[in-house]
């Protein structure tokens, strides 16, 4: 017999847009003044892919404790936040910082003349998790590939995992506790994950599953995964 799960795409084409001269945002899930058809995610309240244009800033402000992921895709980004060390964030590289209620934090383009992306995730701290954190994760893809990397650390309660793909490689991603939930987004290329087509900048959670089934579709496929309780 089959085990039961439950599985939601959540299309590229339907995430919201939202931005000022200096950067652009594209939204999965809904957060603050950004409302579109999807909510949180077992605590996973912001994915967005973000695009500074030259020299641009952003800054930020959690209303709520939260853990700040950040993830170059091309360009580096300059991070600084208050009463912390000022920062330069480089490509094959995962910030993750834990963050208080109102700390502000600014990105900034280091680049007068060019564009830089990345991958921003939020996610809320859950009561009774006093767990620090603010680590920079090196990875290289190129040299480990067909497989889903380990990122962040294990005494974090969620998991972070991104892997490089050859064309047809297949794979399998066991969830740590049969409990735990799985988002998975796509950054490049295209995946079929139980027995769905998921393209570009598309995301899949997934519940109710001991492991995962994917299999790449296109050269050089870059999938992130976030695994939570």
């Amino acid at each position: 017999m089959e085990q039961p799960f439950t599985a939601q795409i959540f299309l590229s084409d339907n995430r919201l847009m939202s931005g000022s001269p200096a950067n652009r945002t594209y939204s999965t899930l809904s957060s603050g003044d950004k409302q579109n058809t999807h909510t949180d995610f077992s605590g996973l309240f912001v994915l967005d892919d973000e695009e500074l244009a030259g020299g641009g800033c952003v800054d930020l402000q959690p209303a709520v404790s939260c853990y700040l992921l950040l993830l170059p895709v091309t360009g580096d980004l300059l991070f600084s936040a208050e009463q912390r060390p000022f920062e330069r964030l480089n490509v094959g590289e995962l910030k993750i910082i834990r963050l208080e209620a109102a700390e502000k934090v600014q990105l900034t383009n280091p680049y007068e003349g060019d564009h830089v992306s990345f991958i921003r995730l939020m996610i809320s701290v859950k009561p009774g998790d006093t767990i620090p954190c603010s680590s920079t994760h090196e990875f290289d893809l190129v040299t480990h590939q067909n497989q889903l990397l380990q990122l962040s650390p294990a005494q974090l309660p969620f998991l972070i995992s991104l892997g490089r793909f050859q064309g047809r490689k297949e794979y399998t991603y066991q969830l740590q506790n049969c409990h735990n939930k799985l988002f998975c987004f796509v950054i490049a290329g295209a995946f079929e994950l139980e027995n769905r087509l998921l393209q570009m900048r598309d995301g899949l959670a997934i519940s109710g599953l001991r492991a995962v089934e994917l299999e790449a579709l296109s050269e050089g496929a870059l999938l992130l995964t976030i695994e939570l309780p």
